[in-house]
């Protein structure tokens, strides 16, 4: 697989890609409804807001879910005591990576808290908004996850060739755990590339084929192809407190799934109840214009 792109490690070149293609297809969608230059704006302060939660929740979960396994909470105070409160918090967020399950969710808590506050006149079109914005994210994690396949992350279990892949750069933590497959050594399936695959088809059928529900038939159909794909995933996965069989990734997956089957059953209940916290827009006095 090929690891380095112009100076930069392919999957950061991807990802830059991936930004890029996000800001231009937003911009261009927004524009497209007409909704003015200075909503615009708000919207991509937003959409700026809900990035910062992306990165904070990618590696908030993944530190989360890794420190449950290394017994981190059963022994904060222990930890506190020998090595000091600050110290300790560093010892939380030195856990783990990133997960993109994990940034999916801070991404939609820092848009749904942004878009509450910087439009406060129509709280109940938040959805709507979203259906706009959505299909550049698709895009964009395909195109990511593309990047993770020419790096060599994410990968499958093993698999005889021609169905699996070696990735010679792929990188190898140092402990390694129970089950794990060596991807360097070892042909793994390319699960990186099957989710490319899958977002990239999903993002033409929701920007070409449907015109409304786009978030609702994201959340559901990338919640069912993600928690079956976790089955063919060879890296290290974690577990779930009293459900080892369940991997963190799976349960963020189902809980995707079931918010989609409720929006889709309580959506309009959902814009009938927002519609109460719209705040009226406030009215230029006459004394004002003159």
């Amino acid at each position: 697989m090929v690891n380095n792109i112009l100076g930069f490690s392919s999957q950061i070149f991807m990802i830059i890609i991936a930004a890029g293609l996000f800001i231009a297809l937003t911009i261009r969608r927004l524009d497209k409804t007409g909704i003015g230059n200075q909503m615009v704006n708000r919207l991509i302060v937003v959409c700026i807001i809900a990035a910062f939660g992306l990165i904070i929740g990618a590696r908030f979960f993944d530190c989360f879910w890794h420190s449950v396994e290394e017994g981190y909470f059963q022994n904060f105070f222990t930890y506190v005591k020998d090595e000091g409160f600050f110290q300790t918090l560093g010892k939380f967020w030195g856990y783990g990576g990133i997960t993109f399950l994990g940034g999916l969710y801070g991404c939609l808590i820092g848009y749904v808290i942004a878009y509450w506050f910087i439009f406060k006149h129509e709280r109940h079109n938040i959805i709507h908004y979203l259906n706009i914005i959505l299909p550049g994210l698709i895009l964009a994690h395909g195109l990511g996850r593309v990047g993770c396949f020419l790096e060599g992350c994410c990968t499958g279990i093993a698999a005889p060739s021609p169905l699996g892949v070696i990735f010679p750069h792929a990188y190898v933590p140092e402990y390694i755990p129970e089950g794990y497959v060596n991807p360097t050594t070892t042909p793994v399936l390319p699960t990186n590339l099957y989710e490319a695959t899958f977002l990239i088809i999903l993002f033409f059928v929701l920007f070409f084929a449907v015109k409304k529900n786009q978030t609702k038939i994201y959340f559901i159909s990338y919640g069912i192809f993600r928690f079956f794909l976790e089955f063919l995933r060879g890296d290290s996965r974690g577990s779930v407190p009293f459900i080892s069989w369940l991997s963190p990734s799976q349960l963020l997956s189902l809980i995707l799934l079931i918010v989609g089957v409720l929006l889709f059953i309580f959506e309009d209940k959902l814009i009938n109840w927002l519609q109460k916290f719209d705040k009226p827009l406030q009215k230029v006095s006459k004394k004002a214009n003159d």
